[in-house]
C-alpha cells in the first residue's frame, strides 16, 4: 500500500530540488517511511549521489519498513525521483532536541509524541540503531525506554545534559580558536 501523496511529494521535492533548494522528508510523511501508522507532511530529494550516513533514500528498502496493513506506508516504492530522509537515529536525536528546547509549547508535545512513536514502532521493528546515537541522547533515550524516572524528570534532565553538552562544545572551540600561531 502506497500512501496516495507519495507522487506529490516526489514532485515537490524535484520541483525544490531543481531549483536549488535543498530538502528532507519531515514529520507526518516521514513518520509514515519508518511504519508508524497514519495519525496526521514534508519533504526532501537530492541527486543520485553518495549520500552521508545520516540521510537514507526513501526507496531504501534495507533501512526503511515495507508498507504493513495497519501501519504506515513504508519505503516509497520506486526511485522515479530521489527523496531524503534522515536515518532513525538522526530523526530521534532532532525529536530530542526539539523536545528539550522547547518547553510547554505546541512544538513541544509533537516532538514528545513523534518520540513515543519512534520508542513504539521505529525501535521494535529494528530500525533505530541506539548505538548511533551520540551521548546525551543514547543514555537520556534509554532512560525513557526503561522508565527509570517520571517523563517530567527525564526531560529536566536532558535540558541540563544538552546545556552541559553545548557549554563544552563552546569551551572546546573558544579554546581551539585561541591558539595563535
Amino acid at each position: 500500500m502506497t500512501d496516495p501523496a507519495v507522487p506529490l511529494v516526489t514532485a515537490i521535492a524535484k520541483a525544490l530540488n531543481t531549483a536549488g533548494v535543498p530538502c528532507v522528508l519531515w514529520g507526518k510523511q516521514l513518520l509514515n517511511v519508518y511504519g508508524v501508522p497514519s495519525i496526521a507532511d514534508s519533504l526532501s530529494s537530492p541527486l543520485k549521489q553518495r549520500l552521508p550516513s545520516y540521510f537514507l533514500l526513501a526507496t531504501d528498502n534495507e533501512h526503511l519498513p515495507k508498507s504493513r496493513p495497519g501501519r504506515g506506508y513504508g519505503a516509497f516504492p520506486s526511485e522515479e525521483y530521489s527523496v531524503l530522509v534522515p536515518s532513525a537515529p538522526v530523526f530521534l536525536e532532532a525529536l530530542m532536541r526539539i523536545y528539550a528546547r522547547a518547553s510547554e509549547t505546541r512544538v513541544m508535545i509533537s516532538a514528545r509524541t513523534e518520540i513515543i512513536y519512534i520508542f513504539q514502532y521505529v525501535d521494535p521493528d529494528g530500525f533505530l540503531d541506539e548505538e548511533s546515537l551520540p551521548e546525551p541522547f543514547r543514555s537520556s533515550y534509554r532512560e525513557l525506554k526503561a522508565a527509570v524516572k517520571p517523563v517530567r524528570q527525564w526531560a529536566q534532565d536532558l535540558r541540563d545534559a544538552l546545556e552541559e553538552h553545548d557549554k563544552n562544545r563552546q569551551q572546546d572551540n573558544s579554546g581551539f580558536q585561541a591558539i595563535s600561531i
